[in-house]
């Protein structure tokens, strides 16, 4: 067992050493990285908005209808959705 662990901590330090020299590979993971950022932001974007669809306008009208004999579940679920 005690040669094993040497011969991967020698392992790890080549691959550390390799990598900290090997600079040719950067500008494209920085270049892959921001537009993977700018994806990002054109998704979260594109998203809907829930608050804003008049089908959850509709189905929260419904919800809220089906709770009004039941006055502690809609004020629970009024709570739990206004958390979202």
């Amino acid at each position: 067992m005690p040669g094993d662990t040497h011969e991967l901590v020698a392992e790890i330090c080549s691959l550390q050493t390799q990598r900290a020299s090997d600079t040719r590979g950067l500008p494209a993971l920085l270049a892959q990285h921001r537009l993977l950022k700018r994806e990002a932001k054109a998704a979260e974007a594109a998203a809907p908005k829930l608050g804003e669809s008049p089908e959850w306008a509709r189905v929260r009208a419904a919800i809220m209808m089906a709770l009004d004999e039941y006055p502690e579940a809609r004020e629970a679920v009024v709570r739990a959705l206004n958390a979202l």
